[in-house]
């Protein structure tokens, strides 16, 4: 990801990430072993929403072609 700088409103993810992914409308997305997918404004790297629902690590995710729906794996058994 970019550089930190001072004043920077972005959260990171509490562990590790697992994969990253390039959204149709130029968004970032990140699968963590917290749990989460993070959302990112591409331009600033700015934490903008995340996905949560997973009981396990997000250990991989993609962007189907239409752009439309995002399919995430993990280990918590869904």
């Amino acid at each position: 990801m970019a550089s930190i700088r001072p004043g920077s409103r972005r959260i990171s993810h509490q562990s590790g990430v697992r994969s990253c992914a390039l959204a149709p409308d130029g968004r970032i997305l990140s699968a963590s072993r917290d749990y989460s997918i993070a959302i990112w404004s591409a331009g600033d790297m700015v934490r903008v929403g995340s996905l949560d629902g997973h009981e396990g690590s997000v250990e991989g995710m993609a962007v189907l072609p239409e752009g439309d729906r995002l399919l995430s794996v993990s280990n918590d058994g869904r």
